[in-house]
């Protein structure tokens, strides 16, 4: 516990030294256009870094799998798509051939009990 506070106490005696002679440095004469002009360079350097960061992101290797991506889903839509007009094909036919059959056996029904009578 001791170690760690005189560790402490050496590091906040550096940082006030560090402090102190800050205070005591003189002020540069600087053109006034310098701090206008080093916003500029740091904003486009940024820019740029910016830029060229989302074109390699986005651009060399998003773009490729997002487009497969999209042909892959266009796949699977177009098999499931197949496969359900196939099956309602199916089940149209079924479907009719039971109305056939249904109207068919009602039309001999009313026609036999037409002829009971």
């Amino acid at each position: 516990m001791k170690h760690k506070n005189i560790r402490k106490q050496l590091l906040d005696s550096e940082v006030i030294k560090a402090l102190q002679s800050h205070d005591n440095l003189e002020d540069i004469k600087v053109n006034p256009f310098f701090y206008t002009r080093l916003q500029e360079r740091l904003n486009s350097a940024n820019i740029i870094e910016r830029a060229s960061f989302y074109k390699l992101i986005f651009g060399n290797l998003l773009a490729p799998v997002v487009l497969g991506l999209i042909i892959i889903l266009n796949v699977i839509t177009l098999v499931i798509s197949v496969n359900k007009q196939e099956q309602n094909t199916v089940d149209r036919q079924t479907y009719i051939e039971e109305m056939t059959d249904d109207y068919s056996q009602s039309d001999s029904y009313i026609l036999s009990t037409i002829d009971r009578d």
